[in-house]
């Protein structure tokens, strides 16, 4: 192409004749900037509101039934605010004192109800920080939140090391 501007600049006209095809994208790309379209349209959906009255069970009943990791909330003052599963997760750690959860519950009878699978990647300890960015850009990885680095990377072998999205993130910036 080069050569072509270069050389043969008289021959460009027959080189640079966009179809309709190139026109439209050409026109959707300028739309897209000056009338992008609006995030409620792109992400509407039908928002459970919980009050500060509902009771735990309701929360997790909604929680496993909708598989949401948080529900909104009113507060007193009627603000809209966020209740996560971690943040319920750590009150619940915090009830271990009061004696209110069995702690004799094994995990065998809990890791059923883990998240889907594909959440942890095993890679080898040789693997760089560019290899980890870019098994969390694949598209089969929606679901990964860690990649664990052993030695050969196989799940059976000890963890060196964890990698976390916002550590990829935090080495970015």
């Amino acid at each position: 192409l080069r050569n072509k501007f270069a050389h043969e600049a008289h021959k460009m006209h027959d080189l640079i004749k966009p179809g309709q095809g190139s026109i439209d994208l050409l026109i959707d790309a300028c739309n897209a900037i000056t009338k992008p379209p609006l995030a409620y349209d792109m992400f509407k959906a039908n928002i459970r509101e919980f009050t500060l009255a509902d009771k735990l069970k309701d929360v997790y009943a909604y929680l496993h039934d909708k598989d949401y990791s948080q529900v909104f909330y009113r507060d007193e003052h009627e603000n809209l605010r966020v209740l996560s599963a971690n943040t319920i997760q750590r009150w619940c750690a915090a009830q271990v004192e009061l004696g209110l959860i069995d702690l004799e519950t094994k995990i065998i009878d809990i890791y059923g109800a883990c998240e889907v699978t594909g959440e942890l990647d095993f890679l080898p300890r040789s693997t760089s920080v560019y290899e980890a960015q870019a098994v969390f850009s694949r598209e089969e990885n929606q679901n990964l939140i860690s990649l664990i680095i052993t030695e050969n990377g196989k799940p059976n072998q000890k963890p060196l090391a964890c990698v976390a999205p916002w550590d990829i993130a935090r080495l970015a910036s």
